[in-house]
């Protein structure tokens, strides 16, 4: 039996894909052979109230470097919160530290953990990082856990880690796995439905949607469009959508609780992300036979077969391009992996005429829409499984314990 105690690191303040996942790990049963105790250093001293009955029940310990009993802690000086941090985590008496998707600044010079630190990319590595955070946190880091080869190779190209990256995929969340899934068809006589899912921050670029969607219109489509998720850009979304005078086309859903019936709603899924590290949400509809449209960066490629599960289309746009175009704030990467050529390159978004396209061609007629439907059910299938993703994940920390 291996006895783990491990402290997470990560800000739980938001609900966004990292934050849902691992509120399904320390919910999940460890495989057997594991004895875990679960421990939690969040960054935020608040926490979002969908992940709490979770955190309460699963983790032993909850606290925050912000907070010192009921004192909060300066922002400056900095090491003021990390000595905290760095109290805390020794306090559980760790066997492992697993930071979730945030590059921590320990304010170290040398180690000081009796414990490996293991790094679990989810996609911070594509933005931008000051050389005292990357000095204070890279230097302690033992190993790191990639979600994708795409986050991989962002470790490799942009930060030249010398620690191994062990790389272990998203699996679909628990629950949102339908029982049983067939290849599904096109309901004749009524407007085609188009589905986002996306906290709505400015990577999402959901107004490329929008603006899809009024192209489908002034060519005589019927569609509407269902955006799952909240945000600080809703205001300026559902502003582009009455200039765009589709507002009526578009259902803001706000927060989903049952998502597998936001997947059985929809008929094409779309992700206009600028970047994706490992795109869950273009899984979790391919296993509900939605065909997706995506962009053929990052890790989209690794997700989405092109031409099976649905289209990997080539983003043209450029970001000034964009901002003209929707109005939305280009707070973002400026540079994603290509897959293809296997280096970084300038960032560039999906052409809101290319996304209309490629909505036609996955919709042109039935054959074609249940080709790709039955795509996307036999690529969800393919090692995207829970119970194989926590046997694989613990595996990965266990040969960390063993030295």
């Amino acid at each position: 039996m291996t006895h783990l105690r491990l402290v997470h690191l990560i800000d739980l303040d938001k609900v966004g894909g990292v934050e849902t996942m691992f509120a399904d790990f320390v919910a999940a049963a460890a495989p057997a052979g594991f004895d875990v105790e679960h421990h939690l250093v969040a960054d935020s001293p608040n926490i979002a109230a969908r992940f709490l009955p979770v955190v309460r029940r699963c983790c032993k310990t909850v606290a925050s470097p912000k907070r010192w009993g009921p004192f909060s802690l300066p922002r400056k000086p900095h090491w003021v919160r990390a000595h905290r941090r760095r109290h805390l985590i020794r306090a559980a008496r760790p066997d492992l530290v697993l930071v979730w998707n945030q590059f921590t600044d320990f304010r170290l010079a040398v180690p000081a953990f009796d414990c490996p630190v293991v790094y679990y990319e989810h996609g911070m590595s594509w933005y931008n990082h000051s050389p005292r955070q990357l000095e204070s946190f890279l230097p302690h880091v033992d190993g790191a856990i990639a979600v994708s080869n795409a986050a991989a190779r962002m470790l490799a190209l942009k930060h030249a880690v010398r620690f191994p990256v062990a790389l272990c995929p998203n699996p679909i969340r628990p629950g949102l796995l339908p029982a049983e899934a067939a290849p599904r068809n096109l309901a004749p006589g009524r407007p085609l439905r188009l589905g986002v899912a996306a906290r709505l921050v400015p990577l999402k670029a959901v107004g490329l949607v929008i603006l899809a969607l009024q192209t489908l219109a002034e060519r005589g489509v019927k569609a509407e469009l269902a955006i799952a998720g909240e945000g600080p850009e809703r205001g300026v979304l559902e502003q582009l959508a009455r200039d765009a005078g589709v507002a009526d086309r578009v259902r803001w859903l706000g927060l989903v609780s049952d998502m597998g019936a936001f997947y059985r709603g929809i008929d094409l899924f779309v992700c206009p992300s600028m970047h994706e590290t490992m795109p869950l949400v273009c899984l979790e509809a391919m296993a509900h036979g939605v065909p997706v449209i995506a962009s053929r960066v990052d890790g989209f490629p690794e997700v989405v077969a092109h031409g099976v599960s649905g289209v990997c289309l080539a983003p043209t746009l450029s970001v000034d391009d964009y901002a003209a175009l929707t109005g939305a704030s280009t707070a973002f990467a400026r540079r994603v992996y290509d897959p293809q050529a296997d280096h970084l390159i300038e960032t560039r978004l999906l052409d809101p005429a290319a996304i209309a396209e490629a909505v036609l061609t996955l919709a042109e007629d039935s054959a074609t829409y249940q080709r790709f439907s039955a795509g996307a059910i036999a690529r969800s299938k393919n090692g995207f499984q829970y119970p194989q993703y926590l046997d694989a994940f613990y595996g990965i920390l266990a040969r960390y314990l063993r030295g």
